[in-house]
């Protein structure tokens, strides 16, 4: 099996050595490019080639020198790096999520109230929880970092740096100081309401 991302989508997809010829995206069913690409050691050009015969035969389209290849050379990761895709549905679903917890913060703030609501998936019981005055930061501050999760994923799509640990372990403590500030809120609230 080979593994292969689209040109046009970014999707990776796995394809079986037998259906190499013909192989679609998955994700858009394009032709996937099923060419080997190969950097000259000399100009530092990709080259794109089909067969290995080519490799011998043709040299760099860049410098012409031949390409120097090799199975045994270990590829190093910025070599082998591919920059993280993220879907535009899933781009999208973020940005209107964060525009929407936007949109509630700035009604909290004008209003001088904020709800959380807590409630489990199997119970009947639902109790909100509401903010007023100084308070209403503590709930604000999650929403501000649920925000910048968010932000960070639709901002991971654009950045072609290989920095992508950086963005797991950013959108892990964001998740880790939500849960906490969501957790610990309803001590503070001003009112307790159950439904």
């Amino acid at each position: 099996m080979y593994i292969t991302v689209c040109d046009e989508c970014g999707n990776r997809s796995g394809v079986k050595a037998s259906t190499k010829q013909q192989a679609q995206c998955v994700e858009c069913n394009k032709p996937l490019n099923l060419n080997y690409v190969i950097k000259c050691n000399t100009c530092n050009h990709i080259n794109s080639v089909s067969t290995f015969n080519q490799l011998k035969n043709d040299g760099c389209v860049n410098c012409k020198y031949p390409l120097n290849w090799s199975f045994t050379e270990k590829p190093s990761i910025s070599s082998i790096f591919i920059p993280n895709f993220i879907s535009l549905r899933t781009r999208l679903t973020h940005l209107a999520i964060s525009l929407a917890l936007i949109l509630y913060s700035v009604y909290g703030i004008v209003h001088d109230k904020i709800d959380l609501i807590y409630g489990r998936k199997y119970s009947s019981t639902v109790i909100v929880a509401h903010f007023h005055g100084y308070k209403k930061l503590i709930p604000l501050l999650g929403i501000l970092v649920v925000i910048a999760s968010l932000l960070s994923t639709f901002i991971d799509h654009y950045d072609k740096r290989q920095n992508e640990r950086f963005y797991q372990l950013f959108s892990f403590y964001c998740l880790l100081a939500v849960i906490i500030v969501y957790t610990f809120a309803g001590v503070f609230a001003d009112s307790v309401t159950r439904l």
